[in-house]
């Protein structure tokens, strides 16, 4: 079958002209140093820009998940500092929190190689929140009113979240 093509091609095309030609060694090597000269630049541009496209998309989706999580933790942050919780909707919120923070801390030291970490953070203001004298003093199902000392080292908790997330974002652009 693929000489009855061959033969084709040859009788049938402008290409006898190539296939009736003599090639020496030397022809034959020049020939696939050309192609090799223009097919090893091609698919090396090619593997190299499908990695960083990857990697790029990768990232963004990465950023992306960052993005809502914050979104997420600074409305908790909101309605805490409101009132509009209560100690079991709080420790829900802190559980689900640490769940998520571990399973970006572990992306980001798995996939990029970034080792800063936002859980430890959000267990220290879990821990701060509920060590509180308001939290401890609140019936289970009332609403948790902090005061204004408490906000404040709770904000500066929730700033150095925000600044280590920033710094992991920054990485990621590296």
């Amino acid at each position: 079958m693929i000489q009855y093509f061959i033969n084709f091609l040859i009788n049938h095309t402008h290409l006898n002209f190539i296939f009736s030609m003599e090639f020496t060694f030397s022809d034959i090597i020049a020939i696939l140093a050309l192609f090799s000269g223009i097919g090893v630049p091609i698919y090396i541009a090619d593997r190299l820009q499908n990695k960083f496209l990857k990697n790029t998309n990768l990232k963004t989706y990465h950023v992306k998940l960052l993005d809502d999580i914050f979104l997420d933790y600074k409305n908790f942050i909101e309605e805490l500092f409101k009132g509009n919780y209560n100690k079991r909707d709080i420790t829900s919120k802190f559980k689900m929190f640490t769940i998520r923070f571990a399973s970006i801390d572990y992306q980001n030291r798995e996939r990029f190689k970034i080792s800063q970490k936002l859980q430890p953070i959000n267990r220290q203001l879990q821990m701060f929140v509920t060590s509180c004298n308001e939290y401890n003093t609140t019936q289970t199902t009332g609403k948790v009113k902090f005061n204004n000392p408490s906000k404040s080292q709770m904000e500066i908790f929730y700033s150095l979240l925000i600044k280590t997330n920033g710094d992991i974002i920054f990485s990621l652009h590296k």
